[in-house]
Protein backbone atom coordinates (compact mmCIF):
# COMPACT_ATOMS: atom_id res chain seq x y z
CA UNK A 1 0.00 0.00 0.00
CA UNK A 2 1.47 3.44 -0.90
CA UNK A 3 1.96 6.35 1.51
CA UNK A 4 -1.19 8.14 0.31
CA UNK A 5 -3.39 5.27 1.45
CA UNK A 6 -1.63 5.18 4.80
CA UNK A 7 -2.23 8.90 5.23
CA UNK A 8 -5.88 8.56 4.19
CA UNK A 9 -6.54 5.73 6.66
CA UNK A 10 -4.86 7.56 9.52
CA UNK A 11 -6.83 10.74 8.81
CA UNK A 12 -10.09 8.72 8.78
CA UNK A 13 -9.50 7.35 12.29
CA UNK A 14 -8.32 10.70 13.61
CA UNK A 15 -11.64 12.23 12.51
CA UNK A 16 -13.50 9.44 14.36
CA UNK A 17 -11.37 10.05 17.45
CA UNK A 18 -12.07 13.82 17.37
CA UNK A 19 -15.83 13.17 17.22
CA UNK A 20 -15.57 10.83 20.22
CA UNK A 21 -13.53 13.38 22.18
CA UNK A 22 -16.24 16.04 21.70
CA UNK A 23 -18.96 13.87 23.14
CA UNK A 24 -17.12 11.73 25.68
CA UNK A 25 -17.45 12.33 29.42
CA UNK A 26 -14.35 12.45 31.56
CA UNK A 27 -13.85 9.22 33.52
CA UNK A 28 -13.97 9.24 37.27
CA UNK A 29 -10.53 8.94 38.81
CA UNK A 30 -10.36 7.91 42.40
CA UNK A 31 -12.89 5.10 42.68
CA UNK A 32 -10.02 2.64 43.34
CA UNK A 33 -10.63 0.51 40.22
CA UNK A 34 -8.32 0.00 37.23
CA UNK A 35 -10.18 0.63 33.99
CA UNK A 36 -9.49 0.48 30.24
CA UNK A 37 -11.81 1.32 27.37
CA UNK A 38 -11.62 1.58 23.58
CA UNK A 39 -12.43 4.92 21.94
CA UNK A 40 -11.94 3.80 18.33
CA UNK A 41 -12.62 1.95 16.15
CA UNK A 42 -16.34 1.93 16.86
CA UNK A 43 -18.27 -1.36 17.18
CA UNK A 44 -19.11 -3.05 13.86
CA UNK A 45 -16.52 -0.96 12.00
CA UNK A 46 -15.72 -2.30 8.50
CA UNK A 47 -12.12 -2.18 7.28
CA UNK A 48 -11.26 -2.71 3.60
CA UNK A 49 -7.77 -4.20 3.19
CA UNK A 50 -7.64 -2.72 -0.30
CA UNK A 51 -7.69 0.76 1.26
CA UNK A 52 -6.30 0.34 4.78
CA UNK A 53 -3.36 -1.87 5.65
CA UNK A 54 -3.25 -1.18 9.42
CA UNK A 55 -5.84 0.07 11.94
CA UNK A 56 -5.00 2.38 14.87
CA UNK A 57 -6.72 1.27 18.10
CA UNK A 58 -7.28 4.34 20.30
CA UNK A 59 -8.00 3.68 23.99
CA UNK A 60 -7.80 5.10 27.52
CA UNK A 61 -6.60 3.53 30.77
CA UNK A 62 -7.01 4.91 34.31
CA UNK A 63 -6.03 3.93 37.86
CA UNK A 64 -5.39 5.81 41.06
CA UNK A 65 -1.99 4.08 41.40
CA UNK A 66 -0.94 4.83 37.79
CA UNK A 67 -0.87 2.64 34.66
CA UNK A 68 2.10 0.32 34.10
CA UNK A 69 1.19 -1.27 30.75
CA UNK A 70 -1.61 -1.79 28.21
CA UNK A 71 -2.22 -5.02 26.26
CA UNK A 72 -4.00 -5.38 22.89
CA UNK A 73 -5.51 -8.82 22.11
CA UNK A 74 -7.03 -10.00 18.83
CA UNK A 75 -9.58 -12.82 18.91
CA UNK A 76 -8.50 -13.66 22.46
CA UNK A 77 -4.79 -13.96 21.54
CA UNK A 78 -2.05 -11.59 22.68
CA UNK A 79 -1.14 -9.22 19.84
CA UNK A 80 1.04 -6.61 21.53
CA UNK A 81 1.78 -5.14 24.98
CA UNK A 82 3.16 -1.66 25.56
CA UNK A 83 4.69 -0.31 28.78
CA UNK A 84 3.77 3.19 29.93
CA UNK A 85 6.77 5.59 29.85
CA UNK A 86 5.03 7.79 32.48
CA UNK A 87 3.67 5.21 34.98
CA UNK A 88 2.83 7.83 37.63
CA UNK A 89 0.02 9.31 35.50
CA UNK A 90 -3.43 8.23 36.81
CA UNK A 91 -4.86 8.26 33.28
CA UNK A 92 -3.22 7.81 29.86
CA UNK A 93 -4.26 7.88 26.22
CA UNK A 94 -2.93 5.00 24.09
CA UNK A 95 -2.62 4.37 20.36
CA UNK A 96 -1.77 0.80 19.25
CA UNK A 97 -1.55 -0.21 15.61
CA UNK A 98 -3.11 -3.49 14.42
CA UNK A 99 -2.43 -4.90 10.94
CA UNK A 100 -5.02 -7.56 9.99
CA UNK A 101 -3.56 -10.70 8.51
CA UNK A 102 -6.77 -11.95 6.87
CA UNK A 103 -10.36 -10.83 6.17
CA UNK A 104 -13.18 -11.84 8.51
CA UNK A 105 -14.72 -10.79 11.82
CA UNK A 106 -12.17 -9.95 14.50
CA UNK A 107 -12.65 -9.12 18.18
CA UNK A 108 -10.21 -6.49 19.51
CA UNK A 109 -9.84 -6.14 23.28
CA UNK A 110 -7.75 -3.85 25.47
CA UNK A 111 -6.89 -4.27 29.14
CA UNK A 112 -4.56 -2.34 31.46
CA UNK A 113 -2.32 -3.27 34.39
CA UNK A 114 -1.67 -0.70 37.11
CA UNK A 115 1.48 -0.21 39.19
CA UNK A 116 0.09 -2.46 41.94
CA UNK A 117 -0.44 -5.37 39.54
CA UNK A 118 -4.22 -5.01 39.30
CA UNK A 119 -5.54 -5.92 35.83
CA UNK A 120 -8.64 -4.21 34.44
CA UNK A 121 -11.60 -5.88 32.83
CA UNK A 122 -11.06 -6.03 29.03
CA UNK A 123 -13.02 -3.71 26.77
CA UNK A 124 -13.93 -5.28 23.41
CA UNK A 125 -14.99 -4.12 19.99
CA UNK A 126 -15.85 -6.20 16.91
CA UNK A 127 -14.34 -5.20 13.56
CA UNK A 128 -15.19 -6.69 10.14
CA UNK A 129 -12.29 -6.91 7.71
CA UNK A 130 -13.08 -7.27 3.99
CA UNK A 131 -10.99 -7.43 0.84
CA UNK A 132 -7.70 -9.17 0.30
CA UNK A 133 -4.20 -8.19 1.31
CA UNK A 134 -2.35 -6.52 -1.58
CA UNK A 135 -0.03 -8.88 -3.45
CA UNK A 136 3.59 -7.68 -3.34
CA UNK A 137 4.74 -6.49 -6.75
CA UNK A 138 7.74 -8.55 -7.90
CA UNK A 139 10.80 -6.54 -8.71
CA UNK A 140 12.04 -6.98 -12.26
CA UNK A 141 15.62 -8.20 -12.48
CA UNK A 142 17.64 -6.77 -15.36
CA UNK A 143 18.58 -9.40 -17.93
CA UNK A 144 22.13 -8.07 -18.11
CA UNK A 145 22.90 -9.18 -14.57
CA UNK A 146 21.75 -12.77 -15.34
CA UNK A 147 24.04 -13.08 -18.31
CA UNK A 148 27.10 -11.29 -16.92
CA UNK A 149 27.25 -12.78 -13.42
CA UNK A 150 25.28 -16.06 -13.36
CA UNK A 151 27.42 -17.82 -10.77
CA UNK A 152 27.99 -15.10 -8.18
CA UNK A 153 24.42 -13.84 -7.60
CA UNK A 154 22.79 -17.17 -6.57
CA UNK A 155 25.56 -17.95 -4.08
CA UNK A 156 26.11 -14.52 -2.44
CA UNK A 157 22.62 -12.98 -2.17
CA UNK A 158 20.62 -15.92 -0.69
CA UNK A 159 23.18 -16.45 2.08
CA UNK A 160 23.57 -12.78 3.09
CA UNK A 161 19.93 -11.55 3.08
CA UNK A 162 18.36 -14.10 5.51
CA UNK A 163 21.03 -13.47 8.14
CA UNK A 164 21.27 -9.68 7.79
CA UNK A 165 17.56 -8.72 7.87
CA UNK A 166 16.78 -9.83 11.45
CA UNK A 167 19.98 -8.30 12.89
CA UNK A 168 20.74 -5.23 10.76
CA UNK A 169 17.16 -3.90 10.29
CA UNK A 170 15.40 -4.07 13.73
CA UNK A 171 12.41 -1.89 14.52
CA UNK A 172 13.53 1.70 15.30
CA UNK A 173 13.05 3.26 18.72
CA UNK A 174 9.38 3.90 19.42
CA UNK A 175 8.22 0.92 17.32
CA UNK A 176 7.40 -2.69 18.21
CA UNK A 177 7.46 -5.84 16.06
CA UNK A 178 3.95 -7.35 15.63
CA UNK A 179 3.38 -10.24 13.17
CA UNK A 180 6.46 -9.36 11.17
CA UNK A 181 5.73 -5.62 10.94
CA UNK A 182 7.07 -2.57 12.80
CA UNK A 183 4.16 -0.64 14.29
CA UNK A 184 4.46 2.59 16.35
CA UNK A 185 3.99 2.85 20.12
CA UNK A 186 2.02 5.92 21.22
CA UNK A 187 1.16 6.60 24.88
CA UNK A 188 0.01 10.03 25.95
CA UNK A 189 -0.82 10.74 29.64
CA UNK A 190 -3.92 12.89 29.25
CA UNK A 191 -7.63 12.72 29.87
CA UNK A 192 -8.61 14.28 26.52
CA UNK A 193 -7.82 12.39 23.28
CA UNK A 194 -5.20 14.50 21.53
CA UNK A 195 -3.39 12.37 18.98
CA UNK A 196 0.09 13.68 18.34
CA UNK A 197 1.33 11.38 15.57
CA UNK A 198 -0.26 12.52 12.33
CA UNK A 199 0.93 10.85 9.16
CA UNK A 200 2.08 13.34 6.53
CA UNK A 201 1.77 12.17 2.92
CA UNK A 202 5.09 12.22 1.15
CA UNK A 203 5.18 12.51 -2.67
CA UNK A 204 6.91 9.46 -4.10
CA UNK A 205 6.69 10.07 -7.83
CA UNK A 206 10.12 10.16 -9.52
CA UNK A 207 11.44 9.89 -13.04
CA UNK A 208 13.02 6.48 -12.29
CA UNK A 209 10.39 3.88 -11.23
CA UNK A 210 13.01 1.19 -10.50
CA UNK A 211 13.25 1.96 -6.73
CA UNK A 212 9.80 0.60 -5.74
CA UNK A 213 11.18 -1.79 -3.12
CA UNK A 214 13.13 0.90 -1.19
CA UNK A 215 11.46 1.77 2.18
CA UNK A 216 10.19 5.37 2.26
CA UNK A 217 10.77 7.86 5.07
CA UNK A 218 7.13 7.68 6.20
CA UNK A 219 7.94 4.62 8.35
CA UNK A 220 10.81 6.35 10.18
CA UNK A 221 9.73 8.20 13.35
CA UNK A 222 11.26 11.61 13.94
CA UNK A 223 11.84 12.61 17.55
CA UNK A 224 11.93 16.30 18.43
CA UNK A 225 13.84 16.96 21.67
CA UNK A 226 12.11 19.31 24.09
CA UNK A 227 13.03 20.83 27.43
CA UNK A 228 9.43 21.31 28.60
CA UNK A 229 9.11 19.87 32.15
CA UNK A 230 6.59 17.08 32.62
CA UNK A 231 3.35 18.22 34.24
CA UNK A 232 2.39 16.53 37.52
CA UNK A 233 -1.37 16.77 38.14
CA UNK A 234 -3.10 14.69 40.82
CA UNK A 235 -6.53 14.81 42.48
CA UNK A 236 -7.67 12.47 45.26
CA UNK A 237 -10.06 12.11 48.19
CA UNK A 238 -9.14 10.48 51.51
CA UNK A 239 -12.35 8.42 51.62
CA UNK A 240 -14.71 8.42 48.64
CA UNK A 241 -17.42 6.30 50.34
CA UNK A 242 -18.80 7.81 53.57
CA UNK A 243 -21.99 7.89 55.60
CA UNK A 244 -24.16 11.00 55.55
CA UNK A 245 -22.75 13.63 57.88
CA UNK A 246 -19.23 12.17 57.98
CA UNK A 247 -16.31 14.25 56.73
CA UNK A 248 -13.52 13.54 54.24
CA UNK A 249 -10.73 15.60 52.67
CA UNK A 250 -10.17 16.38 48.97
CA UNK A 251 -6.49 16.87 48.07
CA UNK A 252 -4.54 17.88 44.96
CA UNK A 253 -0.96 18.34 43.75
CA UNK A 254 -0.10 20.39 40.66
CA UNK A 255 3.32 21.32 39.28
CA UNK A 256 4.89 22.36 35.97
CA UNK A 257 1.67 23.87 34.59
CA UNK A 258 0.62 27.33 33.45
CA UNK A 259 -2.47 27.49 35.68
CA UNK A 260 -5.03 25.26 37.34
CA UNK A 261 -8.61 25.53 38.63
CA UNK A 262 -10.39 23.63 41.43
CA UNK A 263 -14.15 23.52 40.94
CA UNK A 264 -13.79 26.50 38.61
CA UNK A 265 -11.80 28.64 41.08
CA UNK A 266 -8.14 29.56 40.33
CA UNK A 267 -5.64 27.58 42.39
CA UNK A 268 -2.33 28.71 43.91
CA UNK A 269 0.66 26.71 45.09
CA UNK A 270 1.58 23.12 44.35
CA UNK A 271 -0.59 21.45 47.02
CA UNK A 272 -4.02 22.13 48.47
CA UNK A 273 -6.94 20.50 50.25
CA UNK A 274 -10.35 21.16 51.76
CA UNK A 275 -12.72 19.18 53.96
CA UNK A 276 -16.26 18.22 53.00
CA UNK A 277 -19.08 16.73 55.13
CA UNK A 278 -21.77 16.17 52.45
CA UNK A 279 -25.28 14.81 52.87
CA UNK A 280 -25.43 13.56 49.26
CA UNK A 281 -23.09 12.54 46.42
CA UNK A 282 -20.91 15.33 45.11
CA UNK A 283 -18.16 15.60 42.46
CA UNK A 284 -15.09 17.86 42.55
CA UNK A 285 -13.06 18.76 39.46
CA UNK A 286 -9.48 19.83 38.73
CA UNK A 287 -8.52 21.43 35.40
CA UNK A 288 -4.85 22.16 34.66
CA UNK A 289 -3.33 23.93 31.65
CA UNK A 290 0.04 22.40 30.80
CA UNK A 291 3.07 24.32 29.52
CA UNK A 292 2.31 23.31 25.91
CA UNK A 293 -1.26 24.64 26.16
CA UNK A 294 -3.00 21.24 26.41
CA UNK A 295 -5.29 20.48 29.34
CA UNK A 296 -5.63 17.82 32.01
CA UNK A 297 -9.12 17.34 33.49
CA UNK A 298 -9.57 15.17 36.59
CA UNK A 299 -12.51 14.62 38.91
CA UNK A 300 -13.32 12.69 42.07
CA UNK A 301 -16.75 11.80 43.43
CA UNK A 302 -17.68 11.40 47.11
CA UNK A 303 -20.38 8.75 47.43
CA UNK A 304 -22.70 9.25 50.44
CA UNK A 305 -24.81 6.52 52.08
CA UNK A 306 -27.88 7.31 54.19
CA UNK A 307 -29.33 10.70 55.05
CA UNK A 308 -28.16 13.56 57.25
CA UNK A 309 -30.08 14.39 60.44
CA UNK A 310 -31.51 17.89 59.94
CA UNK A 311 -30.16 20.46 62.43
CA UNK A 312 -32.57 21.82 65.04
CA UNK A 313 -34.44 24.95 63.98
CA UNK A 314 -32.57 28.15 64.78
CA UNK A 315 -34.07 30.40 67.47
CA UNK A 316 -34.71 33.82 65.94
CA UNK A 317 -37.47 35.02 68.28
CA UNK A 318 -36.74 37.14 71.32
CA UNK A 319 -38.19 36.42 74.77
CA UNK A 320 -41.43 38.06 75.99
CA UNK A 321 -41.37 41.45 77.71
CA UNK A 322 -41.04 41.42 81.54
CA UNK A 323 -43.55 43.28 83.75
CA UNK A 324 -42.28 46.08 86.05
CA UNK A 325 -43.11 45.38 89.72
CA UNK A 326 -41.72 48.25 91.79
CA UNK A 327 -41.56 51.15 91.90
CA UNK A 328 -44.57 51.41 89.59
CA UNK A 329 -46.80 54.20 90.84
CA UNK A 330 -46.87 57.76 89.38
CA UNK A 331 -47.90 59.00 92.84
CA UNK A 332 -44.95 57.35 94.52
CA UNK A 333 -42.36 59.86 95.85
CA UNK A 334 -38.81 59.24 96.97
CA UNK A 335 -36.79 61.65 99.09
CA UNK A 336 -33.59 62.95 97.54
CA UNK A 337 -31.73 62.12 100.70
CA UNK A 338 -32.33 58.41 100.11
CA UNK A 339 -29.19 56.76 98.89
CA UNK A 340 -30.63 54.21 96.42
CA UNK A 341 -33.78 52.47 95.28
CA UNK A 342 -34.35 48.95 93.88
CA UNK A 343 -36.08 48.42 90.50
CA UNK A 344 -37.83 45.04 90.33
CA UNK A 345 -39.57 43.14 87.50
CA UNK A 346 -41.05 39.71 86.74
CA UNK A 347 -38.94 36.88 85.30
CA UNK A 348 -39.57 35.58 81.75
CA UNK A 349 -38.76 32.28 80.00
CA UNK A 350 -37.39 31.39 76.55
CA UNK A 351 -36.48 28.05 74.81
CA UNK A 352 -32.87 29.27 74.56
CA UNK A 353 -32.80 30.50 78.16
CA UNK A 354 -32.45 34.05 79.48
CA UNK A 355 -28.97 35.55 79.33
CA UNK A 356 -29.61 38.96 80.97
CA UNK A 357 -31.98 41.92 81.39
CA UNK A 358 -31.48 45.55 80.40
CA UNK A 359 -33.03 48.56 82.26
CA UNK A 360 -33.44 52.14 80.98
CA UNK A 361 -34.30 55.16 83.23
CA UNK A 362 -35.48 58.63 82.03
CA UNK A 363 -36.67 61.90 83.63
CA UNK A 364 -39.33 64.33 82.34
CA UNK A 365 -37.61 67.67 81.76
CA UNK A 366 -40.76 69.24 80.27
CA UNK A 367 -44.22 68.05 79.39
CA UNK A 368 -43.86 64.78 77.39
CA UNK A 369 -40.16 65.51 76.90
CA UNK A 370 -38.06 62.74 78.44
CA UNK A 371 -34.28 62.66 78.92
CA UNK A 372 -32.20 59.54 79.63
CA UNK A 373 -30.44 59.53 83.01
CA UNK A 374 -29.05 55.98 83.09
CA UNK A 375 -29.06 52.38 81.92
CA UNK A 376 -28.12 49.09 83.62
CA UNK A 377 -27.91 45.35 82.93
CA UNK A 378 -28.58 42.49 85.34
CA UNK A 379 -28.66 38.71 85.30
CA UNK A 380 -31.33 38.73 88.01
CA UNK A 381 -34.80 40.33 88.14
CA UNK A 382 -33.74 43.47 89.99
CA UNK A 383 -31.14 46.24 90.00
CA UNK A 384 -30.15 48.81 92.64
CA UNK A 385 -30.03 52.42 91.44
CA UNK A 386 -28.36 55.23 93.38
CA UNK A 387 -30.43 58.44 93.37
CA UNK A 388 -28.64 61.42 91.87
CA UNK A 389 -29.17 64.95 93.19
CA UNK A 390 -30.16 66.23 89.74
CA UNK A 391 -33.19 63.94 89.85
CA UNK A 392 -34.79 65.94 92.62
CA UNK A 393 -38.07 67.50 91.66
CA UNK A 394 -38.53 65.36 88.52
CA UNK A 395 -40.91 62.63 87.45
CA UNK A 396 -39.05 59.50 86.34
CA UNK A 397 -39.98 56.46 84.26
CA UNK A 398 -38.22 53.14 83.64
CA UNK A 399 -38.62 50.05 81.47
CA UNK A 400 -36.94 46.64 81.11
CA UNK A 401 -36.38 43.98 78.43
CA UNK A 402 -34.73 40.49 78.25
CA UNK A 403 -32.13 38.81 75.98
CA UNK A 404 -32.19 35.03 75.34
CA UNK A 405 -29.30 32.56 74.98
CA UNK A 406 -29.50 32.72 71.15
CA UNK A 407 -28.72 36.46 71.22
CA UNK A 408 -32.26 37.71 70.57
CA UNK A 409 -33.50 40.79 72.46
CA UNK A 410 -37.16 40.88 73.44
CA UNK A 411 -39.51 43.87 73.44
CA UNK A 412 -39.41 46.62 76.08
CA UNK A 413 -41.87 46.37 78.92
CA UNK A 414 -44.54 48.98 79.61
CA UNK A 415 -43.31 52.09 81.39
CA UNK A 416 -43.29 52.31 85.18
CA UNK A 417 -43.24 55.71 87.02
CA UNK A 418 -42.11 57.25 90.29
CA UNK A 419 -41.15 60.74 91.58
CA UNK A 420 -38.20 62.20 93.46
CA UNK A 421 -38.62 65.31 95.65
CA UNK A 422 -36.51 67.43 97.93
CA UNK A 423 -38.04 68.13 101.31
CA UNK A 424 -38.51 71.76 102.42
CA UNK A 425 -36.62 73.02 105.42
Amino acid sequence: MDSYRTWKATLFFLVILAMLAMTACDPIVGAGETKAWIDAPLPETRVDLREVECVNVFSHAASRSGIASVELRVNGQHYRGDRNPTPDEPMIYVTQSWCPSAPGTHVLSVRATDNEGQVSQPDEVTVEVIGELPTPTPTATPTEELTEEPAEEPTEEPTEEPTEEPTEEPCPEGYVLAQGKCVPIIMTPTSTPTPTDTATPTPTGTSEPTSTSTPTSTNTPTSTPTNTPTADVRLSVDNDHINAGQCTTVRWHVSNVQAYYVNGQPGAGADGSFQRCPCQNETHRLRAIKMDGSEVNLEVTIYVSGQCTPPPPQDTTGPPAPSPIAPNDPKKYFNCVWIEITLQWSAVKDPSGIERYAVKLEREVSRNNWQSVGGWESTSTSVKVKIATDWCGYKLRWRVRAKDGAGNWGAWSVDAYFNVYKPIG
